[in-house]
């Protein structure tokens, strides 16, 4: 058996009823124990150590705790004992029986105080009295040296402690040596990191909000159309003459078999090209978004702060390219004049820049024959395709036969009344 495991109960003496307050007290003695040791060794199981657990014990009897402190020890096995709610009383020193210091979790307790009579002394005399106090003295300077020799405190500590209710946690009684270990508690983290962990949060921004603040200032840096001029707005405006050719006639494909015709690779570059030329973003399906770290120099030289993306209020700011070393909060003024300040690792503000800053900033100007060029490029492979299409469906589907027209007001003949008998001369004349 590898060890045999003794559960010391609430009270250490025999068990009895308490009729005061009406329950039931379980007790522990070495005739218990003794017979745990008998059992086991009954059952094939003999034990070779002995664990002392002690889950809330409020004390008992000095002569009967001493009992089974003095046989545990007679039996030459290795003792060890654990505390894991509280020890009262006498409970401390069953508790010190073990061969080091009991081990106890981070909430356990031990109490201590000398020993007292409970439930009265069955004396009738003054003489008798006497006699008691003088045994109780006895009981007394046992448990004193007894705790001297196991926590190796002076005399003087100990009779402190014992002249009232002293109470321990698991730290303290492992300070002065009633405690060998002390369990942590059973979380997830220390307090330290979770303090790390509310920071980081706090300071981390989602790449959603950050593209999505990316996508804003981009959209505001799009240029504005030129105004037309007064000559430009009339020849718009001039009623244009109707087309007298005949319209060119429609392909005929079905729209699903086109719509499922994919984009070349060079169309969709030249579509990102235009869109990057206007300072929009097109991200293809299924591409995930990368990181893009902006860097905004400092004035006078004091560094650098790096943002994904352009510099933003609530982009996060950091000291690293590879933005993974969070930027202290403070303010800073940036090289174009600018005053940022930094809170929580994110842009809070943003002043306005000086103007020889905006002006070095400003945006080049897209010219209207540069746009329409970039838009013929980028639409160019797609109508080729669109007309390759249409060729080969016209040379696979043989036109369709238009159906002939019927009478009209200028004396064509109705096919509906091409069988009916034509009106003779001689009949008007008949009927006369």
């Amino acid at each position: 058996m590898p060890e045999l495991v003794i559960n010391v109960p609430s009270y250490i003496g025999e068990s009895h009823m308490d009729w005061d307050a009406c329950e039931w007290v379980q007790g522990i003695t070495w005739a218990d124990i003794d017979m745990q040791l008998w059992w086991a060794e009954a059952m094939g199981e003999k034990a070779d150590s002995i664990l002392l657990r002690i889950g809330a014990c409020d004390g008992g009897s000095v002569l009967e705790g001493f009992n089974i402190i003095n046989n545990l020890h007679a039996l030459k096995l290795p003792i060890r004992s654990q505390v894991s709610g509280y020890a009262a009383s006498m409970a401390v020193p069953l508790a010190m029986a073990a061969d080091v210091a009991p081990e106890m979790d981070y909430t356990a307790q031990l109490m201590f105080h000398a020993a007292s009579f409970n439930g009265g002394v069955g004396a009738e005399t003054s003489k008798d009295l006497r006699a008691a106090a003088d045994q109780l003295d006895n009981v007394n300077q046992l448990v004193l040296d007894y705790m001297v020799a196991r926590t190796g405190q002076t005399a003087e500590t100990v009779t402190e402690w014992m002249s009232k209710d002293t109470w321990f946690t698991a730290t303290q009684a492992q300070a002065v040596g009633m405690c060998s270990k002390v369990n942590p508690l059973p979380t997830a983290t220390t307090p330290a990191a979770a303090t790390a962990l509310i920071t980081a949060r706090r300071r981390r921004v989602p790449v959603a909000a950050a593209r999505a603040a990316t996508y804003a200032l981009a959209a505001r840096k799009k240029p504005t159309p030129k105004a037309l001029t007064p000559a430009a707005r009339r020849a718009a405006l001039k009623p244009r003459p109707m087309a007298t050719t005949p319209a060119k006639k429609p392909a005929t494909t079905p729209a699903a078999k086109i719509l499922t015709s994919a984009p070349s690779a060079a169309s969709i570059a030249a579509v990102k090209a235009f869109a990057q030329q206007m300072g929009v973003n097109i991200t293809a399906e299924g591409d995930a978004p990368e990181a893009v770290a902006v860097a905004t120099v400092l004035a006078d030289g004091a560094g650098t702060l790096y943002t994904d993306g352009p510099l933003a209020q609530g982009s996060a700011v950091f000291n690293d390219e590879a933005l993974t070393e969070a930027t202290d909060d403070a303010t800073y003024e940036a090289e174009d004049g600018r005053e940022i300040i930094v809170a929580g690792g994110t842009v809070e503000s943003i002043s306005e820049a000086s103007a020889e800053g905006n002006e070095e900033q400003a945006p080049a100007a897209i010219s209207s024959e540069a746009i329409t060029a970039a838009v013929t490029a980028a639409l160019a492979p797609l109508t080729q395709r669109l007309e390759t299409i249409e060729a080969k469906f016209n040379k696979t589907v043989p036109p369709t036969p238009r159906p002939t027209a019927r009478a009209s007001a200028s004396g064509q003949a109705d096919p509906k009344n091409a069988g009916a008998k034509k009106p003779h001369p001689m009949d008007k004349a008949k009927s006369n």
